[in-house]
């Protein structure tokens, strides 16, 4: 009987830790602080992990137009004619890590008023009928532009074609990335 008694209690020993009798016992003192420093751990190291978001905002009404996650490399271009010379121009950026816009070359096909002409630090030279510049690397935090209601003026955005000019026409936008938590839903 003595080893039916210690056997029980061998048996029970295993599973104390969830059968202890004592509402507060060591063991269950242990477990509860593994628990908080793993769901701490969870709640300290998430608002650190931040999600970069592309997005378009109306500057004056403030109303939120369009918003992608992006990540450090994508690129996203846009497309507009000029008022002036009528041709098309187009800018390309690519998204660095810290979430600043990058340009990295514009494509005209003519010299004008307000028309980039002179590559400064970049490259410049001729591609199917188009100035092309090359090796721009000028950052932006925030870019602004205005679409013409006149003409097609297109942001691309990886697969994703945005008309600016059909619905946001002669509003003043801000296109800017932002990091958010990655918890927090944008």
């Amino acid at each position: 009987m003595k080893e039916a008694t210690g056997g029980r209690r061998a048996l029970l020993k295993g599973r104390a830790l969830f059968l202890s009798p004592a509402p507060f016992s060591r063991d269950r003192w242990v477990l509860a602080g593994l628990l908080l420093l793993v769901v701490g751990g969870m709640v300290v190291s998430d608002p650190i992990e931040k999600r970069m978001v592309l997005r378009i905002v109306d500057e004056q009404s403030a109303q939120l137009i369009w918003q992608s996650e992006v990540h450090a490399q994508s690129g996203w271009s846009h497309t507009y004619l000029h008022s002036v010379e009528k041709c098309p121009i187009t800018e390309r950026y690519s998204i660095n890590a810290e979430g600043r816009m990058v340009l990295m070359e514009s494509w005209n096909c003519s010299f004008g008023a307000g028309i980039a002409s002179d590559a400064g630090e970049g490259k410049g030279r001729l591609v199917d009928g188009y100035y092309l510049i090359t090796d721009l690397e000028k950052p932006f935090e925030v870019i602004y532009m205005q679409a013409a209601s006149f003409s097609e003026h297109t942001l691309h955005i990886d697969t994703y074609t945005l008309h600016l000019s059909d619905e946001h026409a002669d509003r003043l936008l801000r296109i800017e990335t932002i990091f958010v938590p990655r918890w927090k839903r944008w």
